[in-house]
C-alpha cells in the first residue's frame, strides 16, 4: 500500500472522528460541514497529521519537554489553530501560498541551502559562485534569529518583475501571525510582534544576494522566482489571525494598545471548536508518537 493511500486512509478516519466530535456537542451540520471543509485542506495542503506529530515530537526530543496531557493539548490546539487560520484567509491574500511556505521553511531552517554543498562538494559551481557560497555560509542566522524567525506562522508575498533586468522577484510584503488567545501587553506576543519584522527583514537582507545561486543549486525549475527582496521594514505589514469569537465589540476593546497598529483577520472557528477537533485528533498523533 503506498504512502499516499495510507495518508489518505488516515485524513479519512481523522475527518470521521472529528465529525463524531462535532456532533456529540450539538455542533450544527451547516457549521460542522464549514468546519470539517476547512480541516479537509489542512489535512491534504499541510499535512497536518504529520506536522502535529512532528511539533509533539520536536518538544519531547530536541526541546527536552515533557510532554503530560496539559501539554500536548496546548500543542494540539495552537497548532490546529494555526493550520486553520491560515487556510481560512482569502485566497487573493495568499496568491503564491506554495512559494510562500517554501520560502519561509527555508529561512527558518537555512541548512536546506547548502546540504548538497557539503555533502558534494563545490565542484559545480564556478569560481564566482563558490566565493558568493562561501559569503552566504558566514552569515547563518544564530539560535536567537531563528527562533524568532519559527515564531513566524506565515509570511506575505508579491511577486514583481524588475523593470530593468525583466527577472521575476518575490517581494516580502509582511508578517502573518495565528493567535488562538487573547493578546497579553508586556509579554510573549508583544516581544514576538516587536521583533519578527525585523529579524525577518535582516535575514533577507543579509541573503537575497545569494538567492539566484540557492535556487541554481536546489534546482527547483523555471516556477520560482528569479531574485528575493522585502520592503523596507517600516513598510512590513503585521497582520494576527485569531479565532471568530474573539471577534466581538467587547473582545476587541481588550486588544492592548500596542497591537493597534497590526491588522486582523478572523478566522472561521472558534477557540471551542479548537478544542474539540484537538482533542478528537489527540488519539492519531499519539499514534504516530508511538512509530518515531
Amino acid at each position: 500500500m503506498s504512502d499516499e493511500v495510507v495518508k489518505s486512509s488516515v485524513n479519512d478516519r481523522v475527518v470521521e472522528g472529528c465529525k463524531v466530535a462535532l456532533e456529540e456537542q450539538q455542533v450544527s451540520s451547516e457549521r460542522s460541514e464549514q468546519l470539517l471543509a476547512l480541516l479537509k485542506k489542512s489535512l491534504m495542503d499541510d499535512n497536518l497529521i504529520e506536522s502535529l506529530t512532528q511539533t509533539v515530537v520536536d518538544e519531547r526530543d530536541v526541546w527536552h519537554k515533557t510532554i503530560d496531557e496539559e501539554t500536548l493539548g496546548r500543542l494540539l490546539r495552537g497548532h490546529i489553530f494555526e493550520s486553520l487560520a491560515l487556510e481560512s484567509l482569502p485566497q487573493e491574500e495568499r496568491q503564491y501560498k506554495e512559494l510562500e511556505r517554501f520560502l519561509l521553511w527555508s529561512l527558518k531552517d537555512p541548512r536546506i541551502w547548502y546540504v548538497d554543498w557539503e555533502q558534494e562538494g563545490l565542484a559545480p559551481l564556478t569560481k564566482a559562485e563558490r566565493k558568493q557560497l562561501q559569503t552566504y555560509l558566514h552569515v547563518r542566522p544564530d539560535e536567537d534569529e531563528l527562533h524568532a524567525l519559527r515564531n513566524n506562522d506565515a509570511i506575505a508575498i508579491d511577486l514583481k518583475t524588475d523593470p530593468t533586468t525583466k527577472k521575476s522577484v518575490a517581494l516580502i510584503t509582511g508578517v502573518v501571525e495565528a493567535k488562538n488567545h487573547r493578546l497579553s501587553e508586556a509579554g510573549r506576543d508583544e516581544r514576538q510582534m516587536r521583533t519578527a519584522p525585523e529579524v525577518l527583514h535582516y535575514i533577507v537582507t543579509r541573503y537575497k544576494k545569494s538567492f539566484p545561486l540557492l535556487m541554481k543549486g536546489l534546482d527547483l525549475g523555471s516556477d520560482m522566482p528569479d531574485e528575493l527582496d522585502i520592503l523596507p521594514l517600516d513598510e512590513l505589514s503585521y497582520t494576527i489571525v485569531q479565532p471568530v469569537d474573539l471577534n466581538t465589540e467587547a473582545e476587541r476593546a481588550l486588544t492592548p494598545a500596542v497591537f493597534k497598529k497590526c491588522r486582523f483577520e478572523y478566522a472561521h472557528v472558534t477557540r471551542q471548536e479548537v478544542a474539540l477537533l484537538a482533542k478528537a485528533m489527540e488519539p492519531f498523533v499519539l499514534a504516530g508518537l508511538d512509530v518515531k
